[in-house]
């Protein structure tokens, strides 16, 4: 009987053990998947910026052009967009 109840008891913990490193398993999974969306998030907004920045640059470029007040050369300088980007517009 003693022997029976000892097997009982290891089957326990074993299960226990099992247990734990699944929820272990699945809590690491959530964590890689909080911290993809988190970099995700960031990486999209970062793209975001650069997307809004060159746009706006652009839109000062076409403004300076239509207003004739300023050379190509000048634009480009002044905007950071390449000579060829400005003649472009």
């Amino acid at each position: 009987m003693a022997e029976e109840m000892l097997q009982t008891i290891s089957k326990d913990e074993i299960e226990r053990a099992r247990f734990r490193s699944r929820r272990i398993f699945q809590m690491d999974q959530q964590h890689d998947r909080i911290v993809a969306q988190r970099e995700g998030k960031a990486e999209g907004l970062a793209e975001g910026k650069a997307e809004g920045l060159a746009e706006g640059k652009i839109e000062i470029a076409l403004k300076l052009k239509r207003a004739k007040a300023l050379s190509n050369e000048e634009i480009s300088q002044f905007t950071g967009l390449s000579l060829s980007e400005v003649e472009e517009l």
